[in-house]
């Protein structure tokens, strides 16, 4: 019989997503709510069984990574333990790096979503589902299409404004509600400053410059 070697690896290639089973860990501050990252439906994440980038079909809630990776932030570097061992999430608790079955069964079924971790805030939830409605990445993707075959002139300015939304909602809420700064990457999901590099587009803002957006692989700058 196999048993786990506690080398760690299977917890620097990414954290767990977060199920239904696991809502009571975040409601019960376990895990705390900064320490999750929502990626919204049209993001790419890493598809568990085949090893490749997919485009979501549903979002979904994950324990966040560190140093600008995915390995998991519960992750004792020295050790190579878990750091929330008695309460880690049930991805974790089936994962068996020599026997991926248990885990695979688990995609996309019963998955936790922003829905029901903010049910008894419905200020934020209504807040939730306007900036998914306003930055969809199914529209982001369509304008860009656009952009690269010139077919509308207009699809510029549109992108600006979903993201400049973007960028706006996150400073408001953070405004408001200082507790909410700390959990943006949950309650919106990863910024479109970030995500667009999945696009192969590179976004610079600031108050004094404005919005750049400038394609990685075209030398030239659509601002």
């Amino acid at each position: 019989m196999q048993e786990c070697k506690k080398c760690g690896k299977c917890c620097e290639k990414s954290g767990p997503t977060l199920h239904i089973e696991d809502k009571y860990l975040v409601v019960q501050g376990k895990i705390p709510p900064s320490d999750l990252v929502t990626l919204r439906k049209g993001e790419k994440a890493l598809d568990p069984k085949t090893g490749e980038k997919i485009i979501l079909e549903n979002e979904i809630i994950k324990i966040k990574g560190k140093n600008k990776t995915w390995s998991c932030i519960y992750l004792d570097e020295d050790s190579k333990l878990c750091s929330i061992y008695d309460s880690r999430p049930v991805e974790c608790r089936l994962l068996k790096c020599w026997d991926i079955k248990s885990i695979v069964s688990l995609m996309n079924k019963n998955l936790l979503t922003r829905e029901l971790v903010f049910q008894k805030i419905p200020a934020l939830s209504d807040l939730i589902k306007e900036h998914d409605q306003k930055c969809s990445y199914k529209e982001i993707r369509d304008l860009l299409n656009e952009i690269e075959n010139q077919t509308n002139n207009k699809a510029l300015e549109k992108l600006k404004e979903i993201i400049l939304f973007d960028i706006n909602i996150r400073e408001i809420v953070s405004e408001k509600q200082k507790a909410a700064s700390f959990m943006l990457d949950l309650i919106f999901g990863r910024s479109l400053i970030t995500t667009m590099e999945q696009l192969r587009y590179k976004v610079k803002y600031s108050r004094e410059e404005g919005l750049v957006i400038s394609p990685y692989i075209i030398d030239n700058i659509l601002s």
